[in-house]
């Protein structure tokens, strides 16, 4: 059986990469509480993706996905301490994709494997938030560009600094003690306007349409919800046993009605220090999810 799968494997990764990609959550907690965070990780949730299971998810699906990039994220993936080997394992599950670590950059320092897996695996790169803009917050951000030139200096990895700080936008209300989504009606207009619209979630081992609806069961058990998010838990994600009819429709669907959670129009605000602890803070059990 093992020789048949790897040959189907190998017969798969012939194939041309495709031009989508997908994230997988290493750790749903994050050390920052970004205000409207579109994976909610500001609500404080933890528990850690294991190998074990990461591994079975991709079992599934590296017969099936060809993405041009898997996106290692979080909460903030730098929490997991098994990071250097989730990059190892994504890219014996996709050896032609693009392995991107997405962090905010404040516990790189604990992983001195990583860049040499980096370099390794090749085809990867360091992707690094900014997300906010204070000298408390500059003189620690300039530490990680430091440590993260000399990994590029030492071992020719790549990174990119993101400004996150510009143009953040509010993604749900929170009022009140209660979470509501927009509801402006207008669906086709709130994909276009969204910056997670091409951001598909690998998540319990299903594909799921974006950080909100794959991530809104959770807040549902341990976040104030409105009745109006009722409708958007009855979303139903891609299982893996799907046809590849349905995969080919679930990767090319644009807008459709669960789009309307998010805002059709950009509501930008500017963004409270998220170093310091918001009242609305819920903290969740540390399972292993």
């Amino acid at each position: 059986m093992a020789t048949i799968i790897d040959e189907r494997r190998r017969l798969n990764f012939s194939k041309p990469v495709h031009d989508y990609h997908f994230d997988v959550h290493l750790s749903h907690a994050c050390n920052l509480t970004c205000e409207s965070c579109s994976h909610f990780s500001n609500h404080h949730f933890s528990g850690l993706l294991s190998l074990e299971t990461a591994e079975s998810w991709y079992q599934k699906w590296s017969l099936r996905l060809r993405p041009k990039r898997v996106t290692l994220i979080g909460g903030e993936p730098t929490i997991n301490p098994k990071l250097s080997e989730h990059v190892l394992l994504a890219r014996k599950y996709w050896p032609n994709a693009c392995i991107r670590l997405y962090t905010n950059g404040f516990f790189l320092h604990r992983h001195p494997r990583l860049p040499q897996i980096m370099k390794e695996i090749g085809n990867s790169v360091i992707e690094v938030s900014k997300h906010f803009d204070s000298p408390e917050y500059n003189q620690r951000f300039d530490e990680i560009q430091r440590l993260l030139q000399t990994w590029q200096d030492e071992h020719q990895i790549q990174f990119i600094v993101r400004d996150s700080i510009v143009n953040w936008t509010r993604r749900y209300h929170y009022e009140g003690g209660q979470l509501s989504p927009y509801n402006d009606g207008d669906p086709q207009q709130s994909w276009r306007n969204c910056k997670a619209r091409t951001c598909k979630q690998l998540h319990n081992g299903k594909l799921w349409k974006c950080p909100i609806l794959a991530y809104l069961p959770m807040v549902k058990s341990k976040v104030n919800l409105s009745p109006e998010w009722d409708f958007y838990l009855t979303y139903k994600p891609l299982e893996p046993d799907c046809s590849e009819s349905e995969l080919r429709e679930f990767l090319s669907r644009k807008s459709e009605v669960f789009c309307a959670a998010c805002p059709a129009y950009k509501r930008p605000f500017k963004k409270p220090d998220p170093t310091l602890a918001p009242s609305h803070a819920h903290q969740s059990s540390g399972a292993e999810f």
